[in-house]
């Protein structure tokens, strides 16, 4: 039953028309995406993380996470985000949020808020960069203190992203050979995991 309730909810994910991209790893964003479902596992498979995010009106996200192999307290945790301010030009986007409601996840509760903003003058150098992007912010839990994240787009469909969790260095690699698919691969302190992002081809 489990199961078939995070299929469902990772279904309705690709199909919503509106959501925030509200995570880089393990850091929220205030960035505006696609609806999207993911997984991750460690090389050997013993370990994985399944991740689905679905927009609820055009400012609240819900993002569902499915731990496995994480430790005793493995379970779906629940949170969401609200955007206070979309970014512009020459403003960033600013959201506020909390993951895990219940407490109940191997990660805890996270209350959050963030800001984000694109390097626009950046992104229009001829050199090879785009979408370019900054963000930051404070929390609690394994949020605590300052959060800080970064990414980047290559040519061919290739990005790099990373950030400082408050706790930990973690960096990813990815590389879309279509629009709605991303494979990464991602150091989370130290440790590799590797999975693939469906991305709803509906744009905002």
């Amino acid at each position: 039953m489990k199961l078939q309730s995070l299929c469902c909810i990772l279904a309705l994910a690709l199909s919503s028309g509106i959501a925030r991209a509200d995570r880089l790893i393990w850091i929220p964003t205030a960035d505006i995406s696609r609806p999207s479902i993911e997984y991750m596992t460690d090389p050997f498979g013993k370990r994985g993380v399944a991740t689905g995010q679905i927009g609820l009106g055009k400012q609240f996200e819900l993002l569902v996470r499915d731990y496995r192999n994480f430790g005793t307290s493995d379970m779906t945790e629940v949170g969401g985000q609200f955007t206070v301010l979309p970014e512009g030009f020459a403003t960033p986007g600013i959201a506020i949020g909390v993951w895990d409601v219940a407490d109940n996840g191997p990660r805890g509760r996270r209350v959050f808020g963030v800001v984000s903003k694109s390097l626009p003058l950046v992104n229009k150098l001829p050199v090879g960069f785009h979408d370019i992007k900054v963000h930051a912010g404070v929390g609690s839990g394994q949020l605590s203190g300052v959060f800080l994240g970064g990414q980047a787009g290559f040519p061919f469909g290739f990005g790099i992203y990373g950030e400082y969790d408050a706790r930990h260095f973690n960096a990813g690699l990815s590389w879309s050979p279509i629009g709605i698919v991303r494979l990464k691969a991602e150091s989370w302190d130290g440790k590799l995991f590797v999975g693939a992002q469906l991305r709803s081809p509906v744009k905002l």
